[in-house]
């Protein structure tokens, strides 16, 4: 189970890796106010690129709270992306919970089946009550989105 969740997030984690390069080559979308405007105007598409620019001036704490909103839109990306970083720490502390929930959504809305491995991994490490507390926050998720 550790060696395929290390390789299920490693292959995540280098798909990420290309965000920055994505970024580089998008300086266009990060200097374009139009793409911000529909961001903040709710556009989830739009959200992700002004993530990846946050991420690219390595504002980290910016990048979650777009990745956040695009995700609370339904954006699988976004989801994705807020598992990884909750799973290993990147710019927010490592948050067992938040990682779990998030890979919850994904897996509900058929999304990356690798969120399978780190929703199991997860599990391990909470206890009962904090799984059924993560449970409930997520069906209060789908009721309101």
């Amino acid at each position: 189970m550790k060696k395929r969740l290390r390789i299920t997030v490693g292959i995540f984690l280098t798909c990420c890796t290309f965000l920055p390069v994505i970024a580089q080559g998008a300086s266009d979308v990060c200097a374009n106010h139009h793409s911000r405007e529909k961001a903040e105007q709710g556009d989830a598409i739009s959200q992700i690129d002004v993530a990846i620019c946050y991420e690219s001036e390595n504002d980290t704490k910016q990048a979650i709270s777009w990745y956040r909103k695009s995700a609370e839109l339904g954006n699988h990306h976004a989801m994705e992306a807020l598992m990884v970083k909750y799973l290993s720490g990147e710019g927010v502390p490592r948050n067992y919970n938040e990682c779990y929930f998030w890979s919850i959504l994904i897996l509900a809305d058929n999304g990356w089946r690798g969120a399978e491995d780190v929703r199991d991994f997860c599990e391990s490490k909470l206890t009962p009550s904090s799984i059924e507390e993560v449970q409930e926050r997520a069906a209060i998720y789908f009721e309101q989105f």
